[in-house]
């Protein structure tokens, strides 16, 4: 199990590397805080969805990830504009 947990990581490393070549990689400050941005909102906006099923299901270690995750993600989004 551990060997796909590392597969699929390693996967998404690569989809990382090729989304950041096709998008044109690193631009000047502001478009990378813009984007930061704009991404980590974007995943932000998604949480509340991943609560609330969490709470549904009664799944205590989801509702507690996904919360943490959300809280960071929230913290980003504020260092990111304070920039």
């Amino acid at each position: 199990m551990a060997k796909l947990f590392r597969a699929a990581a390693a996967a998404e490393t690569v989809h990382t590397n090729n989304h950041f070549e096709i998008s044109g990689g690193i631009e000047g400050t502001k478009e990378n805080l813009r984007t930061a941005i704009n991404g980590k909102t974007e995943e932000f906006t998604e949480y509340p969805k991943f609560i609330a099923e969490a709470k549904a299901k009664k799944n205590e270690k989801a509702l507690w990830t996904f919360n943490v995750a959300n809280k960071v993600k929230k913290t980003y989004i504020t260092l990111y504009k304070r920039s």
